[in-house]
């Protein structure tokens, strides 16, 4: 079992149709490419945050993993809006409707 895939998809509750329940990584690029202003500045606000009370050592280790994401999230594939995993993740039980 895809762990990240049982995770997201049992986390998304706001979501009350399954089958339009889809990884964070496309909901978090859809939100960029709609809002780059307000995501710049929320990442910026995060980043004075951690600057402010995390250990100075740390902060390289986190800029690191913040590298690997963002890279992970933005430069792999091309976005396509609101795309869907394929084929969709649906637990037993669950209707595709």
């Amino acid at each position: 079992m895809n762990l990240y895939a049982w995770f997201w998809y049992h986390t998304e509750f706001w979501i009350k149709d399954p089958a339009e329940r889809r990884p964070y990584t496309y909901l978090i690029r859809d939100f960029y490419h709609c809002h780059p202003i307000l995501y710049t500045f929320i990442l910026l606000w995060v980043a004075d945050i951690v600057h402010r009370f995390i250990h100075f050592n740390i902060i390289w280790w986190i800029g690191i993993t913040l590298g690997v994401l963002l890279g992970h999230l933005f430069w792999g594939n091309p976005w396509v809006k609101g795309q869907q995993e394929e084929p969709s993740y649906i637990e037993k039980g669950e209707t595709n409707d």
